[in-house]
């Protein structure tokens, strides 16, 4: 109980000091720079941020004292033409030893257990980029390379998975060699470790400008691939040379299976609604004037129902004159994906070789579309 006390205090003051001072150090000492500048800078998200500068004592010494970031972020120590890079999460107090001509490589790094994970990334993409450049074109090197790659890969998923809210998890999935990422939201594998850090960002720092950017750019990713693949769903009605659409077999309430690719031939409409919908009994009646009207002359109606309960849908399409299917949750889930079905109702309008001609026509408008496709 006692133990618990003190751990209690100690946290407490921790947060007072925190709050109280609101800041961050960086200190060290680096050799065989006496005399020189150092310069802070925020490494942001589109730009760098000069904060501070310094200059190094006779003895190497130097400290920068600065403001506490409102969320996680990554700053550059440059010491002429090289640079240190590190996390800085709250009021951490770094303390680095350096020489001047090693600076991106410090000797020793204090403070932050971050940093030195940082610091393992930026080392193994330089030896990567320095493997790149020294690489011919025969399959060996390449080979080489992309093995390295890989390797380094992994290094960066454990560090991602270990702490996917940490700035330095963010850092690993933008890291590229010869300017071109190693990680890419589009690859089925890399976008678990860009979900596992956007989910993190977005949970705990929803705010943040690099928890809106990650978060938006997995979500554009999922939209696009959902769009490619309603794209080549379409793409295959089109290229279908025996129907010209994709067919759908559901059975009715009898437990017949009917095939939509059965009314080729006729024109048709390939209705998805729901039969147990409030507004149903209009739309059934629109529908129905379209039956009688035409379906001596060779119209159809194909509708299929993906209604949660089945016997509430036998009920509402029992007295039905035209084909009425359904299917089991997963069957219907499988057809209003083939057809990109948003929302409910949805109609397309086929002529007599299956070809769509039309998407949602108004009924006052189909009546007319119906009477010149029978005609043809």
């Amino acid at each position: 109980m006692k133990l618990n006390h003190y751990i209690l205090i100690a946290l407490c003051a921790l947060a007072t000091a925190c709050s109280k001072q609101n800041t961050f150090q960086i200190k060290g000492n680096i050799d065989n720079a006496a005399n020189q500048t150092i310069y802070l800078e925020q490494m942001a998200l589109t730009k760098n941020i000069l904060i501070d500068s310094a200059v190094i004592s006779a003895q190497g010494d130097f400290k920068l004292k600065v403001s506490s970031p409102a969320y996680p972020e990554i700053y550059r120590l440059r010491l002429g033409n090289k640079q240190f890079l590190f996390p800085v999460d709250s009021c951490e107090v770094i303390t680095i030893v350096a020489d001047a001509s090693t600076f991106d490589s410090p000797k020793s790094i204090e403070g932050s257990d971050k940093a030195p994970q940082l610091q393992q990334l930026r080392n193994s993409v330089a030896q990567l980029q320095k493997l790149y450049q020294q690489t011919g074109e025969n399959a060996g090197s390449i080979q080489l390379v992309l093995n390295k790659i890989n390797e380094h890969k992994q290094k960066a998923k454990q560090i991602i998975l270990q702490d996917p809210r940490s700035i330095v998890a963010y850092y690993a999935l933008y890291q590229k060699v010869d300017g071109l990422f190693l990680f890419t939201p589009y690859d089925n594998e890399d976008r678990k470790y860009f979900s596992a850090v956007a989910t993190a960002f977005h949970a705990y720092m929803p705010a943040y400008e690099r928890s809106q950017n990650i978060y938006n750019t997995v979500l554009e990713v999922v939209n696009a691939e959902r769009m490619q693949r309603n794209q080549a769903t379409i793409q295959q009605m089109i290229d279908d040379a025996s129907v010209g659409f994709l067919d759908i077999e559901l059975k009715d309430i009898n437990g017949n299976a009917h095939k939509l690719s059965s009314l080729q031939g006729s024109v048709f409409l390939l209705d998805f609604s729901l039969a147990t919908a409030e507004n149903n009994i209009a739309y059934t009646f629109e529908l129905r004037e379209l039956y009688n009207k035409y379906h001596g002359e060779g119209f159809q109606i194909y509708q299929v129902s993906p209604d949660a309960n089945q016997l509430l849908w036998e009920e509402s399409v029992q007295a039905l004159p035209w084909i009425s299917v359904r299917g089991t949750e997963a069957e219907n889930a499988e057809v209003l994906r083939k057809y990109n079905i948003t929302h409910l109702p949805t109609t397309f309008l086929f002529d007599k070789t299956g070809e769509i001609i039309g998407k949602n026509i108004p009924f006052d408008q189909m009546d007319t579309k119906i009477k010149q496709l029978l005609a043809q």
